[in-house]
């Protein structure tokens, strides 16, 4: 073979692997982009979830709340009631004493 048929084979060669490397580069480009736009709606959903669990655990809380002070409440009128009636006997008014405490 002359020399200028082996620099020609051996250009071949190289524009080949090159072709084989750009496309190699190509595909691997295309894949990180994919996985950057993955990564970023994973973040955005994990994101909208942190969100939405502390607003459920906020409304949980102010349930609680609430239905435990509409359970109290009829307890506190009682002894607000008892604490203003006039003792009759002195037991009574070791009773009364006592709901003042608590009250």
């Amino acid at each position: 073979m002359s020399t200028k048929k082996k620099k020609n084979k051996t250009d071949t060669e190289k524009e080949e692997a090159l072709e084989t490397v750009e496309e190699s580069t190509d595909t691997l480009k295309n894949r990180i982009k994919e996985l950057e736009e993955e990564f970023l709606r994973l973040a955005a959903e994990f994101d909208n979830y942190r969100k939405r669990q502390s607003k459920e655990r906020e409304v949980s809380i102010s349930h609680s709340i609430s239905s435990f002070l509409r359970d109290f409440l009829p307890i506190i009128e009682d002894i607000k009631r008892a604490s203003n009636l006039t003792p009759k006997t002195e037991e009574g008014a070791r009773i009364c004493e006592g709901i003042c405490m608590v009250y």
